[in-house]
């Protein structure tokens, strides 16, 4: 979900359903480095496609339906975890 003022953004570059994050992941990754690839997640399945893609991850832990598991995971592939992005 992107709010409206984020206008410069072209629905050609947005990507979801109904394909899998995994494929979208590997479109984004096509049109650009994987040297300044985040992806920003709220579950495993986002960090391991972080994972498979060897590609950096910051889990959103605020979003995640299961933090503790999340938090877990995080922790057990050294990969970032934060409560919120806004401060």
């Amino acid at each position: 979900i992107l709010p409206r003022k984020l206008n410069f953004i072209k629905s050609a570059i947005i990507f979801g359903g109904p394909n899998e994050k995994n494929i979208n992941v590997a479109k984004i990754l096509k049109r650009s480095s994987k040297n300044n690839a985040i992806l920003y997640g709220d579950s495993i399945s986002d960090a391991k496609v972080a994972l498979e893609h060897k590609i950096n991850f910051i889990g959103l832990l605020k979003y995640s339906a299961d933090k503790s598991a999340l938090l877990d995971f995080c922790k057990s592939y050294n990969l970032k975890c934060v409560n919120s992005l806004i401060k």
